[in-house]
């Protein structure tokens, strides 16, 4: 049986009732908190705050909540709606590769790059659902922080994280209006 666990900030129900919100919803997979806290302990010794990308430059700073996005896009808000995929899915491995980044314009994504079969089987899944995305190829991975461009490249390609082994235990749906229920995997 599939257990949902709903929190709301009080900023996120502002929004909702404001009717502000992000433009998709997503479901994420997170990581337990021994594991998350290893990347945070990381991310904090060799992320220097002086290269992080924050709200001041317009970008979002270091990840503080540890996951791999499995579909970011899908156009419901009702956690319900997914319960037909989620229903399905039992705990699962992943495994976790070198550090990398992507490039914009404006910032890099620093990013630890993971390895998982089961992760393309469920975003597949989940896009058989109405969603929206800009890529056109599924990239698992796990945000470190969003950086000044090429502030972080000496970290790159390095085995900090290589072949180290993730148990995936629950799954996150986070709704365009930013309430995020916990659905922990059975």
């Amino acid at each position: 049986m599939i257990v949902f666990k709903e929190w709301v900030s009080q900023q996120e129900l502002l929004l909702e009732k404001k009717g502000d919100k992000h433009s998709f919803s997503c479901v994420m997979a997170l990581f337990n908190a021994k594991d998350a806290k290893y990347v945070l302990d990381w991310s904090n010794t060799y992320v220097k705050d002086k290269n992080l990308f924050t709200a001041e430059d317009g970008g979002m700073g270091r990840e503080d909540e540890i996951h791999v996005t499995v579909l970011y896009g899908l156009h419901t808000n009702n956690v319900k709606d997914i319960g037909k995929i989620t229903d399905k899915v039992k705990p699962f491995d992943i495994t976790l590769g070198k550090v990398s980044k992507f490039e914009s314009n404006d910032y890099d994504v620093l990013k630890i790059d993971v390895k998982s079969d089961y992760l393309h089987t469920l975003n597949a899944e989940f896009k058989k659902m109405d969603y929206t995305s800009k890529f056109d190829k599924y990239v698992p991975h796990c945000t470190i922080a969003y950086v000044k461009k090429g502030s972080c490249d000496h970290l790159l390609d390095k085995n900090h994280f290589e072949d180290k082994k993730i148990s995936i235990n629950s799954l996150t749906f986070s709704s365009a209006y930013g309430r995020k229920t916990k659905i922990t995997l059975n």
